[in-house]
């Protein structure tokens, strides 16, 4: 977990009923580099949000070559791309549990998820994004 923001309540609560406490590490902000390799060294990457505008999580973590599970709502599947996640429910814990065991215990599941992730990365990129934004200032411009 990252830093403790307005919402870690739930979080912190459920951290204090776990059974296995010292397998989890709050690090706080990590720097750049640091985060990279805690994606590498990740079985996987779990980022389950209900709601959420991009979910940069999903990118960095294909970045890193970490596989990702994550929410089959809002932005998560456009963002993951098409087999570049292992998607569940995320108002559902057991289809959760079910998504997090299959990754732990299915090696040939998480090397495909790798690499239809490093495929997904070629659709972000700083040049895309650039051409995107500048085909989108001349659109306005013919219409102004």
């Amino acid at each position: 977990m990252g830093r403790k923001a307005w919402k870690a309540g739930p979080i912190l609560d459920a951290y204090q009923r776990m059974r296995h406490q010292t397998a989890v590490h709050f690090t706080g902000r990590v720097a750049d580099a640091e985060l990279a390799d805690l994606y590498a060294a990740a079985c996987a990457t779990v980022y389950v949000p209900y709601f959420e505008g991009f979910g940069i999580p999903i990118v960095e973590a294909q970045a890193s070559g970490c596989p990702v599970l994550t929410a089959s709502v809002s932005s998560m599947p456009e963002v993951a791309g098409e087999g570049g996640a292992l998607f569940v429910d995320p108002h559902n814990p057991d289809s959760i549990a079910v998504g997090i065991a299959r990754l732990w215990h299915e090696e040939d599941l998480r090397q495909q998820l790798v690499v239809r992730g490093h495929e997904n990365l070629a659709r972000f990129s700083w040049e895309r994004s650039a051409a995107v934004l500048w085909q989108a200032v001349l659109a306005a411009q013919l219409k102004a």
